[in-house]
């Protein structure tokens, strides 16, 4: 019984001190700590800064914006009471060497700031399967390709 407890502890342990000791990555915290626009990858900010201004009007976040390589391509909205609303975009590092489908994850992470923006009241309850956000996703895609957005990444 000994052996079993200590082998559990042994693997529950290390998590255990990890949650404490190291802060959530999605913590008030740590974005007031390790997020300032000078931080965001200054190539994945030119193009936000110029799509936003060319494709959206300007509309999008242009303060409190972070843009870096990740793991994956995510978008994170946080908004803490009385604290600015912090937007950051992720874009997977597997596409460094794929500067066309940068350029497009980018316009895709902004279509979905641009929905938001223009839908903020938009709540879509458990189990409503019409997939609102999706179609005004969609739409925001179709108006980006009518107006040529698209062309440089292609």
């Amino acid at each position: 019984m000994l052996r079993i407890t200590q082998r559990l502890l042994l693997l529950v342990l290390p998590a255990i001190l990890l949650s404490i000791f190291v802060p959530d990555n999605r913590t008030h915290a740590w974005y007031q700590q390790n997020l300032n626009e000078s931080q965001s990858q200054p190539e994945l900010m030119a193009y936000y800064k110029d799509f936003n201004k060319r494709y959206f009007g300007g509309k999008l976040p242009s303060k409190h914006v972070y843009l870096d390589w990740g793991l994956t391509t995510r978008t994170w909205v946080t908004h803490y009471e009385d604290e600015p609303e912090i937007t950051e975009i992720s874009i997977g590092a597997y596409l460094k060497l794929h500067p066309k489908s940068v350029c497009m994850h980018i316009f895709h992470e902004m279509a979905h700031l641009a929905v938001r923006i223009s839908h903020p009241n938009l709540a879509i309850p458990p189990g409503d399967d019409t997939d609102k956000d999706d179609v005004l996703f969609q739409e925001e895609m179709q108006r980006l390709a009518r107006i040529g957005a698209f062309r440089e990444c292609w």
